[in-house]
């Protein structure tokens, strides 16, 4: 007995840490299934939940506003990653009349450590398909929320909407497209004084800790109709991306500055030169990390659709721009998050010859100038699907959407491990050079 207890422990230790070595990379395998995600939708939401928006907190947690309606009423929420579940929403406004939309959704924004910011929209007319802009901010962290006020009081019977948010310093400020100069029965644009005028124009202004709206200005006097703009944070203030239009009907994206306090004059992000002769609806997305910014867009200026990326966007200095994916199926809404110093996270939709929308979501590499994509979830064609949302938390990302078909509303939110990319398929970027 005693000879054979040295000859037992000989062959129980390899066979030990087989075993704890079988466990270790079992764990960090995924499996099939976690390359669709894993369903994150809050307990909350229901069938007449719309309009998601997402955006990060100043611990990095993924921050998700929708509109829930029930009867004639309808209630702005949001509510916080917290690690493992969503926090219990909170209720930011409440009102009739709201407009709920596919493409202009409302957002609610943490400015800074104390300072939370939210807006909504409002019908002033449904026939006109008219709705206002109303703002609502918090001064302690979230809990508690002031009354809804609109930036703009021009009293006009239009559109006003596609709202984004910003910080230059101790201001919060607002940017949103206003239709006051178009006129209601033709949105054709018509050359007047001076080429300004019954266009779309992109405002802006800031707010007060009184909530008084002050430093109002017009950015660009004409506009695309109806496409998202976005803003990122700098270190040296807020850039600002948006769809603009020529009066030879070209629309193309732009992106501004800020710069002591005042918007800089809109500048071509890339001149593709599609000329279209109504608003595409179709968004630019943009991302920022220190001085760095990088666009991400839509064009059909080819004939077909086309996501396209931009980095280093700085005046004066070259920059680099690939095309993501091409071809007619490619339909756009784009969206973007930083990963890392090299690696950005897209997401846009494609259809499919099956009659499906596929949700695509990729992993760019900046530094090895590749990208990895898949393909995280697909939906009806027969269905209008909300602009898919995209922020990037501690080694996952997180997406949602909502789905319309009939009178059916349905939320979709997942989040999705990084990890998922690694036995992805890689394929270079070709990028070509441009300069600002």
């Amino acid at each position: 007995m005693f000879n054979k207890a040295p000859f037992k422990r000989v062959i129980s230790m390899p066979k030990f840490y087989f075993i704890l070595i079988s466990m270790l990379l079992s764990s960090c395998e995924l499996s099939k299934e976690s390359l669709h995600g894993q369903s994150v939708v809050p307990a909350q939401m229901s069938n007449t939940s719309f309009a998601p928006y997402m955006s990060k907190d100043f611990s990095g947690n993924p921050v998700m506003s929708w509109i829930d309606q029930a009867d004639n009423l309808n209630s702005l929420k949001y509510s916080v990653w917290t690690g493992n579940e969503w926090s219990i929403p909170i209720i930011v406004s409440q009102g009739e009349n709201w407009l709920i939309n596919r493409a202009d959704f409302p957002s609610v924004i943490q400015i800074t450590e104390t300072t939370w910011v939210a807006h909504w929209l409002v019908f002033t007319n449904e026939k006109a398909f008219a709705y206002d802009v109303f703002i609502s901010t918090s001064r302690d962290g979230g809990k508690t929320w002031s009354k809804g006020i609109s930036p703009h009081d021009d009293e006009t019977i239009s559109e006003h909407g596609f709202v984004s948010f910003f910080r230059d310093q101790s201001d919060i400020g607002v940017v949103w497209l206003d239709g006051r100069e178009m006129p209601l029965d033709d949105k054709k644009y018509q050359k007047n004084n001076g080429g300004h005028g019954n266009g779309m124009t992109l405002r802006s202004a800031k707010i007060s800790h009184e909530n008084e709206f002050y430093d109002e200005e017009v950015i660009d006097h004409l506009v695309c109709d109806c496409c998202q703009t976005d803003i990122a944070q700098t270190d040296m203030g807020p850039v600002l991306v948006y769809r603009n239009r020529t009066e030879e009907e070209y629309r193309d994206i732009y992106f501004s500055k800020m710069t002591d306090g005042i918007w800089e004059s809109g500048s071509s992000v890339f001149d593709d030169g599609w000329e279209i002769g109504g608003c595409p609806v179709n968004g630019p997305s943009v991302s920022a990390k220190g001085q760095k910014v990088y666009v991400t867009w839509f064009t059909q200026a080819q004939g077909f659709g086309e996501v396209k990326f931009k980095s280093e966007i700085d005046e004066g200095e070259s920059s680099k721009v690939a095309v993501i994916d091409k071809g007619l199926q490619v339909l756009g809404n784009v969206n973007s998050s930083i990963v890392s110093d090299d690696n950005i996270a897209l997401s846009w939709l494609r259809s499919t010859q099956e009659n499906k929308i596929e949700l695509v979501v990729a992993m760019l590499d900046l530094k090895t100038a590749s990208i990895k994509e898949l393909i995280l979830d697909e939906f009806d064609a027969n269905q209008r699907l909300s602009v898919p949302q995209l922020v990037y938390s501690q080694g996952e990302l997180f997406l949602s959407l909502s789905k319309f078909k009939g009178m059916e509303q349905n939320f979709y939110a997942s989040k999705l491990d990084i990890r998922a990319f690694d036995n992805q398929p890689l394929s270079k970027i070709d990028w070509k050079s441009d300069e600002v």
